[in-house]
């Protein structure tokens, strides 16, 4: 009895280290035919490498995607996924509006300051224009500016700082309105997309109340329009609702001499 098992061993080890020792591809072909054996395919008829492959990424898709075959096989369980999906979608859009809305508050704020800058640098520009005038008309000066007494040639300096300021500012107000009316754009736009999930959702949610009561049979074409319905439902989400950036874009003029830059103000 021993002699026996001791030659089914020797046999057993040299099987294996034959198996290992010859190609891949021999290899390949012989669990291919073991395969199909246990399967009961008396013709041991050899699967080609490229339609095994493909065989495999089609069971990996299978098990990995809600195809239109798993959806039609577990819709209750698919219509569940389609719910956490959309719960994450939610919290997405949530966190895009928070941002948004942030973003219209602190432009809102800041336009609030640079209109309030702008309204006094012009009044003062204005002011300072007129006093210059009359001073220079009657040839008498200092001029006074607010209080105090300036030479002439401080006088054009403040004059030049205060619509050097002015430029860049009513600039800034322009660019921040358009980035107002892009952030109300937007948040438009995410309010739609919530109303629009929040339907999906009460449409996903009475689709499987329908499948659970079984008001609904087995090949309905009504359960697999429902189920495409929610499929396409569900690709069409995930706009990018990032809220943009907002950036003050100054424009810078051309360079001017301190005479010729003066002279352009006063004429204005």
């Amino acid at each position: 009895m021993k002699t026996v098992l001791t030659i089914i061993g020797v046999a057993a080890v040299v099987a294996a280290v034959w198996f290992f020792a010859v190609s891949g591809e021999r290899r390949h072909d012989m669990l291919t035919r073991i395969d199909q054996a246990v399967q009961g395919n008396d013709t041991l008829t050899e699967t080609p490498k490229i339609v095994a492959e493909q065989q495999r990424r089609e069971r990996i898709r299978q098990n990995t995607s809600w195809t239109a075959e798993n959806r039609a096989l577990h819709p209750i369980e698919y219509c569940q996924a389609q719910l956490e999906e959309l719960t994450v979608h939610a919290r997405r859009l949530e966190a895009s509006a928070h941002e948004v809305a942030t973003k219209q508050s602190e432009v809102r704020r800041t336009m609030g300051d640079n209109e309030a800058m702008v309204t006094n640098l012009a009044k003062f520009l204005d002011e300072a224009k007129k006093a210059y005038r009359a001073c220079e008309a009657s040839n008498s000066w200092p001029v006074v500016l607010g209080g105090y007494s300036l030479t002439k040639e401080k006088a054009q300096d403040k004059i030049i700082e205060a619509s050097q300021r002015l430029s860049p500012l009513r600039s800034r107000l322009a660019t921040q309105k358009n980035q107002l009316v892009h952030l109300e754009k937007k948040a438009s736009a995410i309010s739609n997309e919530q109303r629009r999930l929040e339907n999906l959702r009460e449409r996903v949610q009475s689709t499987i109340s329908d499948l659970k009561v079984k008001t609904v049979i087995d090949g309905n074409s009504s359960v697999a329009d429902s189920l495409n319905a929610i499929h396409d439902a569900m690709g069409s989400l995930g706009v990018d609702f990032d809220a943009p950036k907002v950036e003050d874009v100054l424009a810078p003029g051309a360079e001017l001499s301190r005479e010729a830059m003066f002279e352009k103000i006063m004429a204005e």
